[in-house]
């Protein structure tokens, strides 16, 4: 809600977009994190990927916060980071670390911790 659509258009780096599941009803200024990750996720040039992950809330990608029970119920689960980690390993050696090898496989796949996955690839791809 902070950008217009022609300031993320002239975005010229490749992009991932992350959210929660659990995120989509949650409201950023008049609008929802759903309707922002699409809007934002719309806008973008290629490449870009966009992993909306199961079960996962806002915390979901942070370690945990505090000890205790708090921090273990805000925090994301083991399986959680696992696909963060993957996938945005895999996006960086494939377009910060430049077409590393065993990038693709991972980024044409889609891994069932994740509701949604939407990737488009760049012209080099």
């Amino acid at each position: 809600y902070l950008f217009t659509e022609d300031e993320l258009a002239a975005v010229e780096m490749p992009s991932m977009l992350m959210f929660g599941e659990r995120e989509k009803s949650q409201t950023r200024g008049a609008a929802t994190m759903g309707a922002l990750t699409e809007k934002i996720y719309g806008a973008l040039s290629p490449p870009k990927c966009l992993l909306e992950i199961r079960r996962a809330h806002h915390f979901s990608f942070s370690s945990a916060l505090t000890d205790g029970w708090a921090g273990w119920f805000l925090s994301g689960t083991d399986a959680q980071y696992a696909v963060i980690r993957r996938y945005a390993v895999a996006f960086l050696e494939r377009h910060v670390a430049l077409q590393q090898p065993g990038a693709s496989p991972v980024l044409d796949a889609r891994d069932p911790l994740l509701t949604r996955y939407l990737r488009e690839p760049g012209p080099l791809e």
